[in-house]
């Protein structure tokens, strides 16, 4: 009987791409499930859109990746006129594509999507096989052999062009920056938690009134230079000393632009971060933003967090690391499906850490009775 080495068998990159995908889908569709008012979510077109592209387009993505048979012919009814016959897959993919695919991609008209997502669209759209130009019903006679042939060249094209070197390229540079977003608020945390064993840690996620997004008058540079400005007043200690913080920027149809703010500031100097959290985001709506400004204070609902970081975290306390790693995930991974673009503008930021003085640490020591560190050297 042969045997294998396992250890010579490498793992299908395209399969572990799509799986990647598929583990951020939910995290995707969620952000999009914005709260009118505490407890209350009102879904939109925007949410309809994210749904259909990872709940419904993915997922034929990903079959259409696995297999390689061709998924029409034609066919003849009974009174022997031609007609097209399909495989299951390919009832699917006409299915997807009889929404108007369009609307789903122009949802969002700032934003760069995955190359696989990118790929389909381009591909259906040089095919004709949108409903406005191609209907699928209807189609009988002498049209039939021009639209099965459409229809196999359209996913011969994709299943052959994911394979290519130039594909896992892209890929591979779209999927760069997600990851070293990532692993870089990981590490930048575990750095606070080295230097601080104790933070007082906020969330409070800052956008704008709705009369102002619904008018556009708020644009990507209005928002960052709000957020700069916010920045710098935390920075200068306008409520007390804060350690770092992290921000990314978001756009979308219902909310706007909006920013996830998380911020660190030192527990021995105060302790009450809802008040602190309420504080920041008045700050945001009534000086920073003149007045047009919304916030959220993550901080007041901490009870939502089934594994809380916000509030007071120590460095040993694992329900809290675990809590920050679904954050950090919550922020980042989503952009594997498609993510903020605009041209001169950094949508992920974070502070900047002074280099650690060498020599003993001034403050007292950690006791070891507390527990295990949870932000270990090597995530530094």
């Amino acid at each position: 009987m042969s045997t294998v080495n396992v250890s010579c068998v490498r793992p299908d990159p395209l399969a572990s791409s799509i799986k990647v995908l598929s583990d951020a889908a939910l995290l995707f569709v969620k952000q999009s499930m914005p709260e009118v008012k505490p407890g209350v979510v009102e879904l939109d077109e925007e949410y309809d859109a994210r749904s259909w592209l990872a709940f419904r387009l993915l997922p034929l993505l990903q079959d259409l990746v696995a297999t390689k048979h061709q998924l029409y012919s034609v066919g003849h009814a009974k009174n022997g006129e031609a007609r097209i016959t399909f495989h299951s897959l390919g009832r699917r993919f006409i299915n997807c594509i009889k929404r108007d695919i369009r609307i789903s991609f122009e949802m969002f008209p700032s934003a760069q999507f995955n190359p696989y997502f990118e790929l389909f669209y381009n591909a259906v759209l040089k095919h004709h096989l949108v409903p406005s130009e191609t209907s699928f019903s209807g189609t009988k006679g002498e049209h039939v052999n021009e639209v099965v042939h459409r229809l196999n060249a359209c996913i011969s094209e994709f299943r052959a062009e994911v394979s290519t070197v130039e594909f896992r390229s892209r890929l591979k540079a779209f999927r760069r920056p997600i990851k070293r977003q990532y692993d870089t608020l990981m590490r930048y945390t575990a750095e606070l938690f080295a230097r601080h064993s104790r933070m007082l840690i906020l969330r409070v996620d800052l956008s704008y009134l709705q009369k102002y997004r619904l008018a556009k008058h708020i644009t990507g540079t209005d928002a960052c230079r709000h957020r700069d400005m916010l920045l710098k007043d935390l920075q200068n200690g306008a409520f007390g000393p804060m350690l770092g913080y992290a921000c990314k920027l978001e756009l979308g149809r219902y909310k706007g632009y909006h920013i996830h703010g998380l911020f660190f500031f030192d527990s021995s100097a105060m302790c009450k971060d809802v008040i602190l959290g309420k504080r920041i985001g008045q700050h945001w709506d009534k000086v920073i933003t003149g007045g047009m400004g919304s916030h959220y204070n993550c901080n007041a609902r901490k009870e939502r967090y089934k594994k809380c970081f916000l509030g007071l975290a120590h460095c040993t306390d694992p329900i809290a690391r675990e809590g920050f790693e679904l954050y950090a995930a919550y922020a980042t991974k989503p952009d594997e499906l498609l993510r903020l673009a605009l041209p001169g503008i950094q949508a992920f930021i974070r502070g900047r850490l002074a280099p650690r003085k060498e020599g003993p640490r001034r403050g007292r020591p950690r006791a070891a009775e507390k527990g295990r560190d949870q932000w270990p050297e090597s995530l530094r």
